[in-house]
């Protein structure tokens, strides 16, 4: 039993006070980070806000650096040190335009006029010129069609490609560098500053970034030349210092954003990729040349975050590893010095939160934390966190997250509620909040909670996070009833009284366990998939689904068939919510209703709240609060409520 007690019980008030830090950028002469601090839920209309800050590393001081009304974010630095360019929206909500301001303060002004979305830039090597991603405005025609409703969509046959454009620092009128049927998703400076490395594939659709492929392009614009085009997904291309080659990351992967996989090494004019993880039990995610052999990589192992070295002829050096999460948790980053000496990360950890650490990384590892932004958060219940690890029945070794009350009793079995986590390619990470916010109100009311990192998941390898192609819902879904029987051998979790729940992928995953067994007490469906077939001919990501059960999704009786809950809706008995966004692009809303009128017209009890304008995630605040509310009181209603008392001062939920 833990000697501390926790003073407070989180609310969603509480959770709705949570900063979540990104995108540590340290300057090139290693005297300052700008980071991204953004809120996750959106008030009075307006997407979530989010504003640049900047710690000085020889003051220790921080301070908020930009004040845009609504969005400013992806700071990036000049070679020299003395301007922080960013994007914002401030002049049009939802629309992000280049911006410029002085590293030592002062009024950030617009780069250059952009008729269409911005979504990245990088500055060239020598600081004259910035490249940036600009999407294909509306033509003048198709703005008038609009303002007189004479706005037919021709489904996927008018294109808006995604292009890399061309400015001078200085400002001017900007340049575009593709052309033709070529969308471009990232981009990086080749050294010299005459070529760019590019992730491209050949239609500007959320699928076909599953298709992608490294290329590259002359800065003065030209041929796009695909250098390496293989089966599975690329990303973050990383010209050598001497051009010769181009390190990029390649994997099959679930989500954009999401891209930990093994790294490989292609000539740039082209040829034949060498990998330099083949085979590791680890995930790489943030690439950076020592020199022309050698490779800095950010990633996981065993699920926690860690540091390497790579090289051809040898296998990944650890130089560091820890239970903690690294920036964005699925998807590990990191920024570096000039000299190489220096990198800075938005890390954390399941005794702290999310600040700004930097790391030596020219000998021993020494890092320090350069912010402490939310000193507060530590009065908050979090439960006491273990690393649990049993075997699947095939005998696969699984690693989940448990999290239980500080008080338990000694002996005391409690409701233990399973979180599955998205994806499936992502993670539940060492970190100090989880992805879900369910976790610590649950937690809060004497919840029990396992998040376990089932097959799918990355930080132990690609064969680990390939390991349920062909098969989404058999083996990962065998991973997470182990790991609940593991839970009760403990002695922590009451097997009278389980709960299961997730969002995305852990929706589907909820959906479908709930058909394979009636050990559940109670569940929770969020944004998930029921029917496989009628998902993938509405979806924004086609691809996926059919690289991932690597089946034609028409063929009557097969995967699609097979795993697709609403065809099993007989067996339910469990008690089910089910929540979706309206406007959901990826799972797209009429998967909940199809399950919910399936177990509805069997008489099983399943209730249905649908929110309107949000997409994949919920974001209004009064939909998040509301969210919060029903989870929690679907749980306690049908498993009953732990030793709320022994928590803390009981406070209510809004």
């Amino acid at each position: 039993m833990s000697d501390v007690v926790p003073k407070r019980k989180w609310t969603m008030d509480d959770l709705f006070k949570v900063r979540h830090l990104s995108d540590a950028q340290v300057s090139p002469d290693g005297r300052r980070v700008a980071f991204t601090v953004r809120y996750t839920h959106k008030e009075d209309g307006a997407g979530p806000k989010s504003h640049v800050w900047m710690t000085d590393l020889e003051a220790g001081e921080t301070a908020q650096f930009t004040s845009g009304p609504r969005s400013d974010s992806f700071p990036r630095w000049s070679p020299d040190s003395e301007t922080l360019l960013f994007l914002s929206d401030q002049d049009e909500e939802g629309r992000q335009a280049l911006y410029t301001i002085p590293a030592d303060g002062g009024e950030a002004s617009r780069l250059v006029e952009t008729k269409g979305p911005v979504s990245a830039a990088q500055w060239s090597p020598d600081g004259g010129w910035i490249a940036f991603l600009m999407t294909d405005p509306e033509t003048e025609e198709e703005k008038k069609r609009k303002e007189d409703k004479d706005d037919a969509i021709e489904f996927e046959r008018k294109p808006k490609y995604q292009r890399v454009w061309v400015v001078e620092a200085s400002g001017s009128e900007p340049a575009c560098v593709t052309t033709g049927n070529v969308q471009v998703w990232e981009l990086a400076w080749f050294p010299d500053g005459q070529r760019l490395a590019l992730v491209c594939s050949g239609h500007p659709y959320e699928w076909s970034w599953y298709e992608s492929y490294v290329a590259t392009v002359p800065a003065s614009g030209g041929e796009v030349l695909c250098v390496h085009r293989g089966p599975k997904t690329v990303a973050l291309p990383a010209p050598s210092p001497d051009g010769s080659g181009i390190a990029f990351v390649s994997g099959t992967w679930s989500d954009r954003g999401v891209v930990n996989g093994d790294v490989f090494v292609v000539p740039s004019e082209g040829g034949e990729p060498v990998c330099l993880t083949a085979g590791y039990l680890g995930s790489f995610s943030w690439l950076s040349w020592n020199d022309e052999r050698e490779l800095l990589a950010v990633g996981l192992e065993d699920g926690e975050a860690a540091l390497f070295t790579l090289g051809t002829g040898s296998p990944p050096h650890r130089l560091w590893s820890a239970e903690a999460a690294i920036a964005d948790r699925g998807w590990p980053r990191a920024s570096r010095t000039t000299d190489g000496s220096t990198i800075a990360v938005v890390r954390e950890d399941h005794a702290a939160p999310q600040d700004v650490w930097t790391a030596t990384v020219s000998g021993a590892v020494e890092w320090r934390r350069r912010t402490e932004l939310q000193p507060e958060l530590a009065e908050f219940v979090r439960g006491e966190p273990e690393t649990l690890r049993w075997r699947a029945p095939d005998g696969t070794p699984v690693q989940g997250i448990l999290l239980a009350p500080a008080l338990r009793r000694e002996g005391e079995r409690l409701p233990m509620v399973t979180i599955v986590h998205g994806g499936p390619t992502g993670l539940v990470p060492h970190s100090f909040i989880t992805s879900y916010a369910w976790a610590p109100l649950l937690v809060s009311n004497g919840f029990a909670v396992l998040m376990p990192n089932f097959r799918g998941s990355v930080g132990w390898g690609t064969a680990f996070s390939e390991a349920n192609l062909g098969g989404m819902g058999g083996g990962d879904l065998e991973d997470v009833l182990s790991g609940v029987d593991a839970a009760v051998e403990r002695g922590i979790a009451d097997p009278e009284r389980l709960g299961v729940g997730g969002w995305s992928y852990g929706g589907f995953m909820t959906a479908w366990i709930i058909t394979r067994t009636d050990r559940f007490r109670a569940a929770v469906m969020g944004a998930g998939i029921s029917n496989w077939r009628s998902f993938h001919g509405v979806t924004n990501i086609p691809t996926w689904d059919a690289r991932y059960y690597q089946e034609d999704p028409y063929r009557q009786g097969g995967r699609y068939d097979h795993f697709s809950a609403v065809y099993h809706a007989d067996e339910v008995s469990t008690p089910l919510l089910i929540l979706h966004g309206e406007n959901d692009p990826c799972v797209p809303v009429g998967q909940a209703y199809e399950y919910f009128r399936a177990l509805e017209e069997r008489g099983k009890q399943v209730r249905l709240v649908v929110y309107p304008r949000e997409g994949h995630g919920v974001a209004e605040k009064a939909h998040v609060a509301d969210l919060g509310r029903r989870v929690l009181d679907w749980y306690v209603r049908h498993l009953g409520c732990g030793p709320r008392e022994a928590e803390g001062p009981d406070q209510s939920s809004p």
